[in-house]
């Protein structure tokens, strides 16, 4: 069993209904609905540990029942009832025979969930799973939709489906296009694929360039403000799920996702050689040099919550070692994480990125040190 297999559709016991999204290779998103209607997603929650175990949090591991059945069983080995789930057999496709009138009266064409759930699994695809999981990838990311469509995740979704969350999404996180008769797709930014090279899918920013974008930010969460000050921005972060840090080129407003806007002088970071590009949605996005932006480019912190400027100098003051008093390029992503966990007050990193696990001791990393 793996994760790809638990995407889609599940119930169990008590009337409560699960959406499960492939988020990362490693990890499935959970949109839990309760029979009082009541609703809550949350990224990450079950993964797939080196051994194939798949895990719910650090609580539940999943075993196998049947072939639409799985129980959720105790770390300690055992039952937990209320955790007995059945695969919900929708799917995007409806019923063999059914009219169009059928689909439009029972809502299922356009369904605001089916579009999310769709979204998600196409992001997912297109970034990260495409070689995985036997979809040829071009080196600009682009796929024949027909190869996608064939993809397990996509429980049955058409053509039509397709263009309409690409039509309708709302950061346009999708491209399509026709070459000789055939329908390709391809996410816009955000690729973890080594295949996808960044000089086919992007734009490569240059100092001269009379559109070289004046603002140029990154919101993340204050809870990593001092990692970032001490270590820089790392592509991916220290899961290294994608292959850029993201900007964007304009004022970013609070919508309670994030909490915080970094700015970084752009031209001087292109002017000192670090490569930015830009994609055909307007993210700007870097790999660093050697997966790292220094923090010496910031210039500007915001607090988004209270749309007050934070005093840089005093956060950097009285961080410990500033970014500036060590050349970021030269350390080893051992002492980069090294210096992230120091921040945080921990102190030991045993196995690091690719491949990977993070053991943190002294304190738990919030969120196992969730990306910047």
């Amino acid at each position: 069993m793996s994760l790809p297999d638990l995407v889609g559709w599940w119930a169990d016991t008590r009337g409560s209904e699960y959406v499960l999204h492939l988020d990362t290779p490693n990890s499935l998103s959970v949109t839990t609905r309760r029979p009082d209607g009541g609703s809550r997603h949350t990224k990450g929650l079950i993964t797939q540990d080196a051994s194939g175990a798949i895990l719910w949090s650090t609580h539940f591991v999943a075993r196998r029942t049947s072939v639409d059945g799985i129980e959720w069983m105790r770390l300690d080995g055992t039952s937990c009832r209320p955790f007995v789930w059945k695969r919900n057999p929708r799917r995007f496709a409806p019923p063999s025979g059914t009219t169009e009138s059928w689909c439009q009266q029972n809502t299922w064409v356009g369904r605001r969930e089916d579009d999310v759930y769709l979204s998600k699994a196409l992001s997912t695809l297109l970034r990260h799973l495409a070689v995985k999981v036997g979809i040829a990838i071009r080196p600009d990311g682009f796929c024949f939709v027909s190869d996608v469509l064939r993809a397990e995740v996509m429980l049955g979704a058409s053509v039509e489906d397709v263009e309409r969350v690409v039509r309708l999404s709302d950061k346009q996180r999708f491209e399509v296009r026709t070459e000789d008769g055939e329908l390709l797709i391809r996410a816009r930014q955000g690729h973890s694929m080594p295949e996808v090279r960044d000089d086919q899918l992007l734009r490569r920013l240059k100092v001269d360039d009379d559109d070289l974008p004046e603002v140029c930010v990154h919101c993340t969460f204050k809870k990593h403000l001092r990692s970032i000050l001490c270590v820089g921005l790392l592509a991916g972060g220290t899961r290294g799920s994608r292959n850029h840090v993201h900007f964007v080129p304009y004022e970013p407003g609070w919508q309670g996702r994030t909490d915080l806007a970094i700015y970084l002088h752009l031209l001087v970071a292109v002017a000192d050689g670090v490569p930015f590009f830009i994609s055909s949605n307007d993210v700007i996005l870097s790999p660093g040099v050697n997966g790292v932006i220094s923090a010496g480019y910031i210039y500007r912190i915001r607090d988004l919550e209270t749309n007050m400027d934070l005093p840089l100098d005093e956060i950097q003051h009285g961080s410990g070692s500033g970014p500036r008093d060590v050349d970021l390029a030269q350390l080893t992503i051992d002492e980069r994480l090294e210096r992230v966990l120091g921040a945080y007050g921990q102190t030991t990193v045993t196995h690091l990125r690719s491949g990977v696990v993070l053991t943190l001791h002294a304190h738990r990393a919030p969120r196992d040190l969730e990306r910047f």
